[in-house]
């Protein structure tokens, strides 16, 4: 039976308000919940600070400088990787007394380290890292796409350090059948993302609105923005779209948009007001990688959602959402869905499928799997 674990988080997982550290904070609140203590080691830079949260869920938690910039690059590893070393952290990693929990690839430099070849180690694969930065790569203006392309190719071959850890666990099917397929001497998991969410039904709003959510100083948000104005010009309902740190570019392009307000870095309070309030959540991606945190929030708390097949990485739920892939459908899907109530047989459904992507439903699974290695 486990009863402790570390875990390397490649950033600060407080305040858990992007798609990768909501995973993480909320898999750390759920293992205290099952009596797992906790070590927590957490890569911080940036204006993310140390959280005295954590301190809460973690018996013990140690931050340690990302070295972002020059100081990270290398020419054989990913700069995702590659920034993320400590000396202090290995030597820690060393004297663990149980498993290892290592957050996504960024956070697998030692992985393969000599030192810790007896220890049980395992890897959160929250997506296919190459392919990710593949995409971003094709989305991105010189000279970033340069950049994404160079470590999309450093991540491929890097991918291969997998081997020495004993457990995968994936976020979405489409990334198990890679991983399976990659590495067969390998366990391989199917862990949903933990997200915190109890699902909840919402009474009508006042006002008749959709809403488009992400961090919008994140490529592939900020191009599927752009694409949603584009077709919105032929639509007189409400659109609101808010998120975390829009370019002047994108404030320029909104404000310039009729029937289209902009709520820029709003509150965890605010956020959830108008996920609650939307009469339509508009989940509409251009890459179809890992499962997406806000696909299940909107899911979990708000009413109609409609979603490309991009964003639909899960077949499971695909029954919950209205598809819509192309202009024209998405046009016909909001004049449909903004005067079309979300009724006790929407929820009633919603509710019966969301069971498998509960938090509790998810610690399961991952004790479970930790328990037989």
């Amino acid at each position: 039976m486990i009863t402790h674990l570390d875990i390397v988080s490649f950033d600060v997982p407080y305040p858990a308000n992007y798609g990768g550290v909501i995973d993480v904070f909320y898999k750390i609140k759920a293992l205290h919940e099952r009596n797992v203590s906790i070590t927590l080691h957490c890569f911080q830079y940036g204006n993310r600070l140390p959280a005295q949260l954590l301190e809460r869920y973690c018996e013990q938690v140690f931050y340690y400088p990302r070295k972002t910039g020059i100081t990270g690059i290398s020419p054989s590893k990913p700069y995702i990787v590659n920034s993320r070393k400590s000396e202090s952290l290995l030597k820690r990693l060393q004297e663990a007394p149980g498993a290892i929990l290592f957050e996504g690839l960024h956070t697998c430099n030692y992985l393969d380290h000599p030192s810790l070849s007896s220890k049980i180690k395992v890897v959160r694969c929250a997506n296919v890292e190459h392919e990710y930065y593949k995409h971003l790569a094709q989305q991105a203006s010189f000279p970033r796409s340069l950049y994404y392309n160079l470590d999309s190719q450093l991540l491929k071959k890097y991918e291969t350090v997998l081997e020495h850890a004993q457990l995968l666990l994936t976020i979405s099917s489409n990334d198990q059948s890679h991983f399976e397929k990659q590495y067969p001497k390998t366990q391989v998991a199917l862990i949903p993302a933990f997200h915190g969410q109890q699902i909840s039904k919402h009474e009508a709003s006042d006002e008749l609105f959709a809403l488009f959510h992400g961090s919008l100083n994140v490529i592939e948000n900020e191009r599927a923005v752009f694409e949603l104005l584009e077709l919105w010009h032929d639509l007189d309902h409400k659109l609101k779209i808010t998120g975390r740190l829009p370019s002047n570019r994108l404030v320029s392009k909104i404000e310039k948009a009729p029937n289209v307000e902009l709520i820029a870095n709003p509150s965890e309070t605010k956020l959830s007001e108008l996920i609650s309030a939307a009469q339509i959540h508009m989940m509409l991606a251009t890459q179809a990688t890992g499962l997406k945190l806000k696909l299940l929030n909107v899911l979990f708390n708000g009413k109609h959602v409609i979603a490309n097949n991009e964003m639909l990485t899960e077949n499971s739920l695909r029954p919950l959402v209205h598809v819509a892939n192309n202009k024209l459908e998405i046009q016909k899907a909001v004049d449909q869905l903004m005067t079309t109530d979300f009724t006790d047989q929407d929820f009633n459904s919603r509710k019966s499928i969301l069971t498998k992507y509960s938090d509790e439903n998810s610690v399961n699974l991952l004790l479970h799997h930790l328990n037989s290695l």
